[in-house]
């Protein structure tokens, strides 16, 4: 099992109300499929996040936590998640560390195309 806290925001971060709450612009919070914990062996736990990621409207997405709490694993899991399920002709999801990410001297842009072309 892993522990798995999930919240939505009202914090500048989130996505605006009409992506969050449709364009009839009902208030009400969008309940993930998660409970709090991914359970099941790590496929099929991988499986379940990727899915209540699916319900996510805006498709955005932060991870928050300490270092060592998991976000790496999370991220990677989630992937594999959106990989196992992917459909021909859908995007692919492609899993990239900004850790080596310069900021001054590349653009974000620049630098995904060049990590996903070299990878």
């Amino acid at each position: 099992m892993i522990p798995l806290a999930w919240a939505a925001t009202s914090r500048p971060v989130a996505a605006p109300p009409e992506e969050t709450y449709g364009a009839t612009g009902n208030a009400r919070v969008r309940r993930t499929a998660l409970n709090g914990r991914l359970e099941g062996t790590f496929d099929q736990a991988a499986r379940r996040l990727a899915q209540g990621y699916r319900q996510v409207p805006s498709g955005r997405l932060v991870v928050l936590g300490e270092p060592g709490a998991g976000k790496t694993v999370l991220a990677a899991m989630l992937n594999l998640g959106l990989l196992a399920e992917r459909e021909p002709g859908t995007p692919v999801p492609v899993l990239l560390t900004l850790s080596s990410w310069d900021p001054v001297s590349e653009s974000l842009s620049d630098w995904i195309t060049r990590t996903v072309a070299t990878s």
